[in-house]
């Protein structure tokens, strides 16, 4: 099967490349490309855009930046469709991956979301990746629905 990926920050690039492991366990054909960081790049696969290359913090950080991040959808976007994958992956990360879902559904896709949640506010180290169900994180409920086809 073909993955894309895209994980906008360290801890997706760490989520990511522990899922694509286990997804050549069981797929060894697999072929992904990806928005990611070195650690998913190691896995293999062809790495489209860096993570600190898309990862702006604050109004100011992102109004600046604008052409950059209209840039990157673009990218992401035209890299969707020429790949044409199997499964889109969308790893946290939700000021652009949200846009790329809706994106994605509209064009056919189908569209996992891959959330990290720490169960507690204190095991936010030890937490691990977890299946969500959409009775958990309401905000993120409203806005993954219709999006995504299931999350993780």
């Amino acid at each position: 099967m073909k993955y894309f990926l895209i994980a906008g920050e360290a801890s997706g690039d760490l989520h990511g490349s522990n899922l694509m492991k286990g997804l050549k366990k069981s797929d060894p054909q697999a072929a992904f490309r990806f928005f990611g960081g070195d650690l998913m790049k190691a896995e293999g696969g062809l790495l489209l855009k860096h993570y600190r290359e898309m990862a702006f913090m604050g109004a100011i950080d992102v109004i600046a930046n604008i052409r950059t991040i209209k840039k990157n959808f673009t990218l992401c976007k035209n890299e969707l469709i020429a790949f044409s994958p199997d499964v889109l992956i969308l790893i946290d990360y939700p000021g652009f991956n949200l846009k790329i879902a809706e994106f994605a559904k509209h064009n056919g896709l189908k569209v996992f979301y891959y959330i990290f949640v720490p169960i507690e506010p204190s095991d936010i180290d030890d937490a691990a990746p977890c299946f969500l169900r959409w009775e958990r994180r309401c905000w993120e409920r409203r806005r993954l629905a219709g999006r995504a086809d299931d999350s993780a």
